[in-house]
């Protein structure tokens, strides 16, 4: 229960990051802009074409299995950061 109320404010921080990315490479496009709710519906849609089922290590910490759901957005948006200046 604990970690999932630690993924509660990841769930945020993704979509607050789909929604960055969504007005650098879909907006131009003429995509509309989306709120954090719509990137929300739109990350678990591509979640469940993407995601693959992961057992959980008996002694896998807290820190452990929620960490990833914190850096992998922070990473993708400095990479996608990087291609966005190269945007033309």
């Amino acid at each position: 229960m604990l970690a999932f109320l630690c993924l509660i404010p990841a769930i945020v921080l993704q979509s607050w990051v789909v929604t960055i990315l969504w007005s650098w490479f879909a907006v131009p496009l003429g995509a509309p802009h989306i709120g954090i709710v719509s990137a929300i519906g739109l990350s678990f849609i591509v979640s469940m074409f993407s995601s693959s089922v992961q057992s959980k290590a008996k002694d896998q910490t807290l820190l452990e299995e929620v960490l990833p759901h914190y850096l992998k957005p922070i990473i993708a948006l400095g990479m996608a950061f990087i291609v966005h200046l190269f945007q033309i």
